[in-house]
Order: C-alpha cells, then sequence, then structure tokens
C-alpha cells in the first residue's frame, strides 16, 4: 500500500532520517531484508533470515502441492449419490470410468 502524502510530508519536517518500503513481491522483500541488514551492519543475519523464509515456503509449497486422493470405492459412491441428487450435480458418475 503506498504512503499518504500527508504521512510523508510529516515525516519529512521530523529531524531524523527514514526509510519507506513497499515491496510487492517476495522478491522485494528478501531484496528490502538484505538492505536493512546493510545499513543495521547485520548483512550476515539478513542472509540467514532470508534463506530461512526460502525454506519455509518451499516446505509449505510442498505440503500444499501433496494431494491426498481418496480410494475409488469412496470416489464411487459419492459419484453416485449425487446422481440421485440433481442439485448436488447429478450425472457426475456417467463421466467418470470405473
Amino acid at each position: 500500500m503506498p504512503y499518504k502524502q500527508e504521512t510523508v510530508a510529516k515525516l519529512l519536517e521530523q529531524p531524523f532520517i527514514f526509510l519507506a518500503m513497499n515491496p510487492a513481491t517476495l522478491a522485494d522483500i528478501e531484496a528490502d531484508i538484505r538492505l536493512l541488514g546493510g545499513i543495521t551492519q547485520r548483512t550476515a543475519a539478513a542472509g540467514r533470515l532470508v534463506k530461512k523464509m526460502r525454506h519455509a515456503f518451499l516446505a509449505n509449497r510442498e505440503k500444499s502441492t501433496t494431494v491426498q486422493v481418496a480410494s475409488p470405492r469412496l470416489l464411487r459412491s459419492v459419484a453416485e449419490s449425487a446422481d440421485q441428487f440433481p442439485s448436488l450435480g447429478g450425472g457426475i458418475g456417467e463421466h467418470l470410468r470405473w
């Protein structure tokens, strides 16, 4: 979300330096973390944090792409039940090969 013009104007009136960030992607967030690490002389810690984040995102991605498939017997039962109730998507069974 971009900063409000009034907010930036008030900050500019203050006797301190500020850094405004507006990351839009994960790559932007990583770059901002590395930038802040450099500014605070914590480059190595920033690099470790980015690495930890990437590892966590990868682990979550692997979990989310693992699909648990129901048994064919259960799928057939659901499809046959749906065929009996048109409001539940009747006719599904006829489109499946058993």
